[in-house]
């Protein structure tokens, strides 16, 4: 056994390593698989500053390019919305929650399809949280658009895939202000406001909240 231990002690000591850069590696490959699926390609900036954004796609057609230049409010918390007619809607009151509003101001060429982002806001502790008009409840559900990013009533071309873009929309105005509606938990605080078509590429805006205790 002694010898046994002599001959092979340098191989055992070196043991704990080799597995420490198994276990590192295999976590490489874990990140790398998932690091597609994650915003891991940010384009920074500011609210009240203006930052531009482009991103190019495909659809069933071929490529086509989201560019828009946006410049962000800071959120403020909303007790109700407008919708398309002009008819005010109180959001539900859920106890531990609050909604959060934060007006996108966006400059596009009208022919830029930009239907279909994805919003979130991400506070200090690293939470985030999604818009969805399902979680705001209420007249939300049916009166708020689906994809923040694009006037309701006016969204202009929209990727359709398989069959190209749908140019069938009604024309979107070259500059416009949209409101983003966001449902959180009652502490949350709104650190970054994220916006993005395709992972891993995004906006990632500072902003400073207003707050109400």
């Amino acid at each position: 056994m002694g010898r046994w231990w002599r001959r092979n002690r340098g191989a055992l000591l070196a043991l704990p390593f080799v597995l420490v850069l198994a276990a590192g590696a295999g976590s490489y490959r874990v990140w790398n698989f998932w690091s597609p699926y994650e915003l891991t390609d940010p384009v920074a900036g500011r609210s009240q500053e203006p930052v531009r954004f482009t991103h190019t796609l495909e659809d069933g057609s071929g490529p086509y390019t989201v560019d828009l230049t946006v410049t962000a409010a800071d959120p403020v918390p909303a007790e109700h919305f407008t919708d398309q007619e002009g008819m005010m809607h109180y959001f539900p009151r859920t106890e531990g929650s609050r909604v959060w509003r934060t007006d996108l101001s966006v400059e596009a060429d009208p022919g830029s399809p930009l239907t279909g982002c994805q919003v979130r806001l991400v506070d200090g502790r690293g939470r985030t949280t999604l818009y969805r008009t399902g979680s705001l409840g209420g007249e939300a559900v049916f009166g708020l658009p689906s994809s923040p990013c694009v006037p309701a009533a006016t969204p202009g071309p929209s990727p359709d895939f398989g069959l190209g873009l749908d140019g069938t929309a009604q024309a979107r105005p070259a500059t416009y202000t949209v409101p983003v509606y966001v449902r959180t938990a009652r502490d949350f605080v709104p650190e970054r406001i994220e916006i993005w078509w395709q992972t891993p590429r995004h906006l990632s805006i500072t902003v400073e909240p207003e707050e109400t205790g």
